[in-house]
């Protein structure tokens, strides 16, 4: 899950608590394309993705079928989980392709997510099996240091609006990090966004900021976030990849 995605979704956790435990469908599929699709194990097929759809935007983001293990530290005020996520195919076409993404453990309060892949880029089109009103970009198809994108979203959850007024994400730099994978060369990213969640009368505001660190065909191995509210409280998230597991022959 992806840049933008990933301080949406958490901004979402602080606002309300606890979030509907994505489903655990154990999936697994290969690295590298032809990867699984998502379903029951008795009818997977191979799902052919697009070559012009495996661009550098989707291997940063680590949509191949590996299920990644994180170590999740002040979640929600939470003790130190371990989560599990996975992101599986379940349909592509010349153009477009569809993901599922999955989350067990410690991130399954956070829900599951469905991520379209363009060629210009990765969209969140559905979140908590609540479809966006629009798609909200997550990553370009080809990042690049210095570059900044923007999203923005609105969608209601367990009868709570949430304006998302922007998300600003910028690639700034290639670094060496230490992490789960070894020594490695890493997209640092940085994020800021502003929300809104209104409950009947009741309006919460929340600025939400975050580093992360993305490795090209793994994914986000690292996350440092804050979500501050207008009222003082502030809540701090950690993520950090402590294993991988193909699901692959």
């Amino acid at each position: 899950m992806k840049l933008n995605g990933w301080i949406a979704i958490l901004a979402l956790a602080a606002a309300f608590g606890c979030t509907p435990k994505a489903e655990d469908n154990g999936n697994k599929g290969n690295e590298t394309t032809p990867v699984t699709k998502g379903g029951d194990s008795s009818d997977d097929q191979a799902v052919e993705l697009p070559d012009k759809l495996n661009h550098m935007g989707l291997r940063y983001a680590g949509l191949n079928g590996v299920e990644r293990l994180y170590d999740v530290v002040n979640l929600i005020g939470g003790t130190p989980e371990v989560g599990s996520e996975i992101a599986s195919i379940t349909s592509a076409q010349d153009d477009v392709a569809i993901f599922s993404i999955t989350r067990a453990g410690g991130l399954a309060n956070l829900g599951s997510e469905t991520h379209e892949v363009r060629t210009d880029g990765i969209y969140l089109i559905e979140m908590m099996n609540n479809e966006l009103e629009e798609p909200m970009l997550l990553f370009p198809a080809e990042p690049k240091v210095g570059e900044s994108w923007e999203g923005s979203f609105n969608v209601t959850i367990k009868g709570q609006e949430i304006n998302c007024k922007n998300v600003v994400s910028k690639f700034e730099a290639l670094e060496t990090i230490t992490c789960a994978l070894g020594e490695v060369e890493a997209m640092r990213v940085s994020s800021v966004g502003n929300f809104e969640i209104t409950a009947g009368t009741n309006v919460t505001e929340k600025v939400v900021s975050a580093d992360l660190w993305y490795v090209l065909d793994h994914g986000m191995v690292k996350l440092n976030m804050t979500a501050d509210e207008k009222d003082g409280e502030t809540i701090t998230t950690t993520m950090d990849l402590i294993l991988e597991e193909s699901g692959g022959e």
